[in-house]
């Protein structure tokens, strides 16, 4: 049944003076371009901050990650660098204390050492005055058992007495020394019964290896007088020289080689400087060193192998010399029972002990076992062959826990540890004030300098920083990647929340004008500090506020809380009412999907319009559609945007049922129209609490803009007399054409309504009618005047 006739629609042609002019179309098309580029905007806007947004984000991942490295960096480095520091000041105490030891036993080793044979001298003089005798003519009793102590604790390679023999005694020095020999046979049985472990016929065989290479010497020096190799075996006696004369006499380890009696050292190439200088100065004397490992050198051969017979006899040092300096040491003999002999006026020096001092021997047993090698610099300074000019000797040896292995000769220390040095001053050796300038050729003064070697410090020197360091980047570089994951996973997640609230926050935006979440984020932000004595935990979420805030005020029963109301009324809003005619009768031959797929393909295309056209939807309710515009802010053009709306609406429904959706849904889908009523006016608007919060909307506005849409024809528009004038208000008269008759509307009488067509496609070059059929048959009036106040 066909509640409103038939009748026919004219079609308005462009420039006509009853309907306006072709400005109204092009205001209108332009009107709805700039709605399309403003929305491409907005989207290009959000495009744009969140691009930015995701680069500040990066930007502070990578200031992070380089703050971090930094701070790694720095840790790492100031680790490493204590490190060193801790392994450097360790290096530094150990090597100071382990040159002072090496110093200070030195010193004291050598302070106690020569005062033995100092004492030994001391006793020699004032034995030989208690018995009564006089210089030369002595001779010390068990020399060889007194002698064997007096090297092990001075750890001197042998000691010889040598007695001041001038030439007024001579003859009877000669004399005595042949009438005094058993000492030689005793200090020989002496060995024999102390066990030493050399005999006689290896004693023999190194001594004519010896006279092999240093010449002729005398088979018996007790009968054959003084004499001196450089004279070849001529005898020395008064007339030859006045002397004074210093003939070897007891001596040890003795050795079998008696024609070492008698032997003058006045004139020995080297030792006759420090025996004048001794001579001279009365006090103790050392000379020069002399290091015998050159065997080309005329002498030191010989001399190797003089050594190397003294020290098969020394349990102290060495069994066989190589290389090393050695050096002479005198000391003075005091008569000390007035005899009469050449001297110091207040000292007689009647004879001199002297002793062979191996350098090597007094840097052995001076560290405790497995100290780390210390770097030691033997030096002396000499009166030389030119009076106030010193000559100078360095030999550098290398002191390894109880070992002492000689470097070789001058300063070989590095000198990157000078600043670490350890001396015992010129003092170390003999005490005695002097000047280099004023030191007589053969006398000399020494020095010892001690340095850490380049083994110490590298023992003592770990990796232990540097693995320090490594452990803490690799740590940094672990947390990193740990840190990288977790960022990456949080960031996924962050997505997954995000995307979620975004569809979320769609939807609550489809549901809630702006204001109005807004509001209700106000509310919630108000729940949570009164529910909480840390309001600071309570953080305010787009994504969840509106739903919880939405569902506290839904279980809100107490009409006290009127605060928590959100409602408000807007004086000029306009009203949209849509419906698919032909629907009913569509869908009842249709399966559920197709129905839906219908639904969601118009609704969707009418929710972009809506966005386009700033138009709030309100709801949908099976085939109905309704939305409103003024609200939630004011719009100026209310009625003409919702006119303009409702003109894409037919359109896009035309333009979806006679192409795509007939494809899909069959031909019978061709003949759906929609139907649009519209009316404006003030409404009533705000969330209503249920078991659901929804927005929705009241009013007498509502009721008549679904008495406009239940009334109007498939296809149409019809607005009311309300929304008309503001059309004509607005400039847009020309887009209304009044219905014959007007209708008749449940509760309201009759009407003057009119049909508007703002589209360009309505307006043709034709002037003739066309003719549009309605069937209403699927509508009835009365359950339309029901959807008033439909709410979402």
């Amino acid at each position: 049944m066909n509640l409103v006739p038939e009748t026919t629609l004219p079609v308005i042609k462009p420039g006509s003076s009853e309907t306006g002019s072709t400005g109204d179309v092009e205001a209108f098309l332009d009107d709805s371009a700039s709605s399309v580029h403003d929305e491409g905007e907005d989207q290009k806007e959000k495009v744009v901050i969140a691009r930015a947004e995701t680069r500040k984000v990066g930007y502070l991942r990578v200031a992070l990650f380089l703050c971090l490295l930094c701070v790694a960096g720095c840790i790492s480095f100031a680790m490493f660098w204590k490190g060193k520091e801790s392994e450097q000041n360790e290096f530094e105490s150990y090597a100071k204390e382990a040159c002072r030891k090496v110093v200070s036993t030195f010193q004291s080793s050598a302070a106690r050492r020569i005062g033995t044979i100092a004492s030994f001298t001391t006793s020699i003089a004032s034995n030989a005055a208690a018995r009564g005798e006089s210089w030369p003519n002595v001779t010390v009793p068990d020399f060889e058992m007194q002698a064997s102590m007096i090297l092990d604790l001075a750890a001197v390679m042998s000691i010889t007495v040598l007695p001041v023999v001038t030439g007024e005694n001579m003859q009877g020095w000669v004399e005595y020394t042949l009438q005094n020999k058993a000492w030689f046979n005793q200090s020989l049985a002496f060995q024999e019964a102390n066990g030493v472990n050399y005999s006689l016929p290896d004693w023999k065989k190194d001594v004519d290896k010896m006279k092999k290479v240093v010449g002729t010497i005398p088979n018996n020096g007790f009968e054959d007088g003084l004499f001196r190799p450089s004279t070849g075996r001529a005898h020395l006696n008064a007339s030859d020289e006045t002397g004074p004369f210093f003939p070897w006499w007891q001596f040890a380890p003795v050795m079998p080689v008696s024609g070492l009696v008698n032997y003058d050292t006045s004139m020995h190439s080297t030792r006759k400087y420090p025996i004048r200088a001794l001579m001279e100065t009365g006090g103790a004397v050392i000379s020069n060193a002399f290091d015998y490992a050159n065997t080309s050198h005329p002498g030191y051969a010989g001399k190797q192998l003089f050594l190397n017979l003294i020290l098969k006899h020394w349990s102290v040092g060495g069994k066989h010399y190589q290389e090393g300096p050695v050096s002479d040491l005198y000391f003075p003999v005091f008569d000390m029972g007035g005899a009469s002999n050449i001297g110091l006026d207040d000292k007689k020096v009647v004879a001199m002990m002297t002793a062979y001092i191996y350098w090597q021997a007094y840097f052995e047993d001076i560290l405790p076992p497995n100290t780390k090698p210390v770097v030691v610099v033997l030096e002396n300074v000499c009166g030389g062959p030119e009076k106030g000019v010193p000559v100078e000797q360095q030999f550098t040896y290398e002191v390894n826990g109880e070992r002492a292995e000689y470097i070789g000769a001058g300063d070989l220390h590095d000198p990157s540890y000078d600043y670490l040095k350890e001396t015992t001053g010129w003092q170390g050796f003999l005490s005695g004030d002097f000047a280099p300038e004023d030191l007589m050729q053969g006398q000399c003064f020494y020095n010892v300098h001690a340095y850490p070697s380049r083994q110490m410090e590298d023992s003592l020197r770990t990796n232990e920083p540097l693995y320090f360091m490594l452990v803490v980047l690799a740590t940094f570089a672990v947390t990193s990647l740990v840190f990288m994951l977790y960022d990456h996973y949080v960031e996924q997640r962050q997505q997954v929340v995000m995307t979620k609230a975004v569809q979320s926050t769609e939807v609550v935006q489809e549901l809630f004008p702006e204001n109005v979440r807004e509001r209700l984020f106000e509310e919630e932000a108000k729940a949570s500090k009164k529910t909480s004595n840390f309001p600071f935990l309570h953080e305010v979420k787009p994504d969840d506020s509106i739903t919880a805030a939405s569902s506290r005020m839904s279980t809100t029963s107490d009409p006290n809380h009127a605060r928590d109301v959100v409602a408000d009324l807007y004086q000029n809003c306009t009203v949209y009412f849509a419906d698919i005619a032909g629907f009913t009768k569509w869908s009842s031959n249709r399966e559920p999907t197709h129905v839906f797929q219908l639904l969601e393909t118009l609704y969707g295309a009418f929710d972009r319009l809506a966005k386009r056209h700033k138009v709030f939807k309100v709801e949908t309710i099976g085939d109905c559609y309704l939305g409103i515009t003024g609200l939630p802010q004011p719009q100026k053009d209310h009625a003409v945007i919702m006119v303009k709306f409702a003109g894409a609406c037919v359109e896009k429904m035309t333009q979806l049922t006679q192409t795509d959706l007939v494809e899909h849904l069959g031909e019978e889908t061709s003949q759906l129209k929609l139907r649009v009523g519209i009316h404006s006016g003030p409404v009533t608007a705000g969330v209503l609490r249920g078991e659901r919060a929804r927005y929705q909307i009241f009013g007498d506005t509502v009721n008549t803009a679904s008495r406009m849409e239940s009334n109007s024809l498939p296809g149409m528009i019809q607005v009311s007399a309300e929304t008309a004038n503001l059309l004509r208000a607005a400039n847009r008269g020309a887009w209304l054409t009044p219905r014959e008759g007007g209708i008749e509307a449940k509760g309201k009488g009759s009407l003057d309504t009119y049909w508007v067509q703002p589209k360009a496609t309505a307006y043709t070059a034709s002037t003739t009618s066309v003719p549009i059929s309605c069937d209403a048959s699927s509508r009835i009036v009365d359950e339309a005047s029901e959807k008033s106040g439909i709410s979402l």
